[in-house]
């Protein structure tokens, strides 16, 4: 009966071929989000997160910092594996716990971290394309 719960079916088989081709072809990074996220450049994260600071900021909401506190990749699966590199660091008027939830409810929603009183957004968890969006969100909220 354990062979058969644990048993690989098809649609298994066929994702894991097309990210073995896709990396074996040397186009992971562009086509596996992930690995993009993991293998992003010190310079890439630091431009997203400039832009994303200067935007949240002109704003006036709350206070806007960057801090380079990394990343930690797996959560829970895997939380020992540390990447550095920045943060935008948000820190409301009211409670960071409130905000975070409000961006979790935001369309579409926005994950964060809360770290001492403060809501942190990583760069590596976005695209360029995305930031638009992030700032939409914390804007309906702030509205």
């Amino acid at each position: 009966p354990l062979s058969r719960a644990l048993r690989v079916d098809k649609l298994t088989l066929a994702a894991l071929a097309w990210t073995l081709r896709a990396l074996l072809e040397g186009r992971g990074q562009e086509s596996l989000p992930v690995l993009r996220m993991l293998l992003a450049s010190p310079e890439e994260l630091q431009t997203r997160a400039e832009r994303l600071a200067k935007e949240l900021a002109e704003q006036g909401w709350a206070k806007v910092s960057l801090e380079n506190q990394g990343s930690v990749v797996g959560g829970g699966a895997l939380p020992e594996l540390e990447l550095a590199g920045p943060v935008v660091r948000i820190e409301p008027d009211g409670s960071a716990s409130e905000l975070a939830r409000g961006l979790r409810g935001a369309e579409p929603p926005v994950l964060v971290r809360v770290h001492k009183d403060a809501v942190l957004v990583d760069p590596r968890t976005l695209q360029d394309s995305e930031l638009e969006a992030v700032i939409e969100a914390f804007a309906s909220l702030f509205r």
